[in-house]
């Protein structure tokens, strides 16, 4: 039979034990119904876009594109709009700038660029997040139709 000091004795690391069990299984389970994700329209209306890198049908033209089209990638900015519109311009004096219309399609994998017009261009989203944007499509440069992907970080 064991000594009712030495029961006494044992019962702080009891109560210890269960202290720490107890503290453990309380955590906020909760931080993801406070903090839902950010939607898409959230993150691509989230601020300036700058241009990070330019591929013509699968080759990097970051470097090219500015000898060969006048087009210097990273001096580039898009900034989307929540109501609808983008302002997107091509150099660094703005002096070079374009507005338009856009809008989500394809379960927001996808966005249309001035819709109904001559100038309608669909990118597909390949990568969204708050820092990185990644979009992909046709586009007319001085008449030819090329494939570009275009990447754009905050």
């Amino acid at each position: 039979m064991l000594n009712p000091m030495k029961k006494f004795k044992l019962f702080p690391l009891l109560f210890a034990s269960l202290l720490m069990l107890t503290f453990a299984s309380c955590g906020d389970d909760d931080d993801d119904d406070n903090n839902p994700a950010p939607s898409n329209t959230e993150l691509l209306t989230g601020g300036m876009w700058t241009g990070d890198k330019i591929f013509i049908n699968g080759s990097d033209f970051t470097g090219t594109a500015k000898s060969q089209f006048g087009y210097d990638v990273t001096q580039a900015t898009l900034n989307f709009d929540d109501n609808g519109t983008y302002t997107f311009t091509y150099d660094d004096d703005d002096s070079n700038t374009e507005t338009g219309t856009w809008e989500f399609t394809n379960d927001e994998k996808s966005i249309i660029l001035d819709e109904g017009t001559a100038d309608e261009t669909t990118l597909v989203l390949n990568k969204l997040t708050a820092s990185e944007l990644h979009m992909e499509g046709e586009f007319s440069l001085d008449g030819v139709t090329i494939d570009a992907e275009i990447r754009a970080v905050r």
